[in-house]
């Protein structure tokens, strides 16, 4: 083993455009190209003084001493790729600091440089500023400013270049059929090298608060508006939070104080967030009238705030209002920006003394405006998120909307297997029922009964977790995602649970978290074929999500396509996803490689036996044939309460044993209800 090294280096991403769509049609083709793309790859990367760091399913990333060559190699494969048999490849390239251990590469410069090869086109070269500055000036290298980008899980904004070359209209063609985006229409933005997908059955229906647009609809409502992120003009950029935050308590007020207005959801509106779409792009994808955007900057304890309300079809501006605050009295600004945007619309304002549950404490609202932005960045930024909303708290003990956030915190933190599942849902309960002897908005408290209902369910306290939901529809009749989950999971009526989903996820059509539940929900129905193209669509939104790519695996394996689930999961595992690493494992015995699985199996568990789940040395124990060891561990997994049992009674992967009188013994146990 040798010691971990630090240096300054060039990275490299690329991968082929448009392979898991070639995996579905013909495996075969499919084994062809990643073959040539491989091949070229080996023999030119020595000539440029590279170094190959690893191969990820369709995928490879490199290393360089020097961005010069970096991009040297980069266009050298392009014109390769585009002779016969062309292949489709996009590159992003970066420079930064890594840390070198065992082979393997690691820091945020590896995470950037993979996030701008994902914005590049088939062809294309996408390179970082810092790559910009390396290579000015060089002969043979004509670069043009794309775009500034806050790529995903990345805290500063990104200057983006592109690198000239003719190669990308030679894959003109794949116009709607790149990566991930087979039978979709993409519009071009920015000068053609950005891909904005407007799909139209990808947008239709918007929510609001006890309505839903008709999918058939044609026209817009008379009363509807988009609440767009606001920019963050401060010098320093570093206030792109509170835009984010005054957006979302926007949305917030308006939602329950006018009753008329229908309002996309924060994850529809937020999508176009630096993406350059014009006013009636965005109002005809959303289906509304008005567009409400802004700006903020700060200067010392100052906040200038600019609110502009567009009309979506001309892009004409109807009103525009600057509010000069200090930061303490920025939730007060709040309720005037809502009433003026209620005014000019000629809706009236219903206020709701309960609705307004007085003013926090401006320092401890930044602090949740803080947390919320590290939230909706998803696993990456749960434990972040966690650590403001704890500051929120200890700021302003007597409200209960940072407790709520903090408890939702909690959840996923339990989920994505950070704490284990009965003391972290423990840890959340405590949150949300401190919140509710608090002073809290209606929408806390829906927020509230929600997350103790999702808490009761994943800990199979069935009746509980109906009666905590009950409560939210007292407050809105309206059915969310819990009911789907309830519906499969607790009853095993996994058509209405898919019924229900596709409701939800049709009301937030670019919420990756709403598609990847819709896709849990298809999948747990044997829906296999919709499953997979809910997967495709999450991708479309963020061509990284792990969590697609993981459920893809799943899709795969419980088709007994094997080749194809330890593609996906693989693909998963490179992002990190703990999930499809283990589901990797339990795949290889089943294409023959027992003794490489055991192998595997045994570095894990002397390396830290305490992080292996007791699921997974189940699933694992039954995939090599060791059927009471798989059992036991079944067992212990029910007396840690651990979540994922609460699938037992729908998920696929459980069908092999489901005739085990052991595990009909379990499920008797779990006391799902009749």
């Amino acid at each position: 083993m040798t010691e971990p090294s630090r240096q300054l280096a060039a990275i490299v991403f690329s991968d082929i455009v448009g392979y898991s769509a070639i995996m579905q049609e013909s495996e075969t083709e499919a084994v062809e190209k990643v073959n040539r793309f491989r091949e070229v790859i080996e023999n030119k990367t020595p000539f440029f003084h590279g170094r190959i760091i690893q191969y990820y399913g369709d995928g490879c990333l490199l290393l360089f001493n020097s961005a010069v060559d970096a991009v040297a190699l980069a266009k050298d494969l392009q014109s390769e790729f585009c002779e016969e048999p062309q292949l489709p490849v996009r590159i992003g390239i970066h420079v930064g600091d890594v840390l070198i251990k065992d082979g393997n590469v690691f820091g945020d410069a590896v995470n950037i440089a993979a996030r701008i090869q994902a914005l590049a086109p088939p062809g294309g070269i996408l390179i970082s500023e810092a790559v910009q500055k390396n290579i000015a000036n060089k002969q043979n290298i004509s670069t043009e400013y794309l775009k500034t980008e806050i790529p995903k899980n990345i805290k500063e904004p990104i200057r983006i270049y592109n690198v000239k070359t003719d190669r990308i209209n030679i894959f003109s063609k794949l116009k709607g059929k790149g990566k991930r985006t087979r039978k979709r229409k993409m519009v071009l933005i920015t000068g053609g090298f950005i891909l904005l997908l407007l799909v139209a059955y990808f947008f239709y229906g918007v929510s609001r608060k006890n309505n839903i647009v008709s999918e058939n609809s044609s026209n817009t409502s008379p009363v509807s508006l988009a609440v767009l992120p606001f920019t963050d003009n401060s010098p320093k950029h570093d206030m792109e939070y509170l835009g984010d935050g005054i957006a979302e308590d926007i949305l917030t007020v308006l939602s329950n104080t006018m009753k008329d207005l229908v309002l996309p959801a924060r994850a529809s509106s937020f999508y176009f967030k630096g993406k350059g779409v014009d006013m009636k792009t965005i109002g005809n994808i959303l289906k509304v009238k008005y567009v409400l955007e802004g700006s903020v900057q700060s200067s010392g304890n100052q906040l200038r705030v600019a609110v502009n309300l567009n009309d979506a079809a001309s892009g004409n501006l109807i009103w525009s209002q600057r509010y000069y605050v200090e930061m303490k009295d920025l939730f007060t600004v709040r309720d005037e920006i809502a009433a003026e945007v209620g005014n000019k619309l000629k809706v009236t304002l219903y206020k709701n003394d309960e609705d307004k549950a007085e003013t926090e404490d401006p320092r401890g609202l930044e602090m949740v405006f803080k947390g919320n932005y590290y939230f909706a960045k998803g696993l990456s930024g749960f434990n972040e998120a966690a650590d403001y909303f704890k500051k929120a708290i200890a700021i302003d003990s007597n409200h209960g909307h940072p407790h709520v956030r903090l408890g939702w915190a909690y959840y996923q933190l339990t989920l994505a297997g950070e704490f284990p599942s009965d003391s972290g849902f423990e840890k959340a309960r405590n949150e949300i029922e401190t919140a509710l002897t608090l002073k809290m908005t209606t929408a806390d408290k829906q927020s509230a009964y929600t997350c103790l209902a999702f808490i009761n369910l994943w800990g199979f306290q069935w009746s509980k977790a109906h009666d905590e939901y009950q409560k939210f529809l007292n407050l809105d009749p309206t059915q969310g995602m819990f009911s789907a989950f309830y519906q499969s999971l607790a009853l095993g009526k996994t058509d209405e649970g898919v019924a229900i989903a596709q409701k939800v996820s049709a009301e937030n059509p670019v919420d990756v978290l709403n598609l990847r539940d819709f896709a849990l929900l298809q999948y747990w129905g044997r829906k296999y074929n919709d499953a997979l193209q809910t997967c495709d669509k999450m991708l479309e939104v963020e061509p990284n999500f792990s969590e697609a790519l993981r459920i893809k695996g799943n899709i795969y394996g419980a088709e007994k396509k094997w080749d194809s689930a330890l593609y996906f999961f693989n693909r998963s595992a490179a992002l990190r996803n703990q999930r499809a690493q283990a589901f990797s494992l339990i795949t290889l015995p089943q294409i023959g490689q027992k003794e490489e699985a055991r192998k595997l199996f045994a570095n894990a568990l002397e390396r830290n036996a305490e992080i292996i789940p007791p699921i997974v040395r189940a699933l694992f124990y039954y995939s090599i044939g060791e059927t009471k060891n798989a059992m036991e561990w079944l067992d212990k997994a029910y007396e840690t309460k651990f979540f994922y049992l609460a699938t037992l009674r729908v998920d696929p992967i459980w069908d092999p044993m489901r005739n085990e009188p052991e595990f009909q013994k379990l499920m008797k146990k779990m006391n799902f209800p009749q």
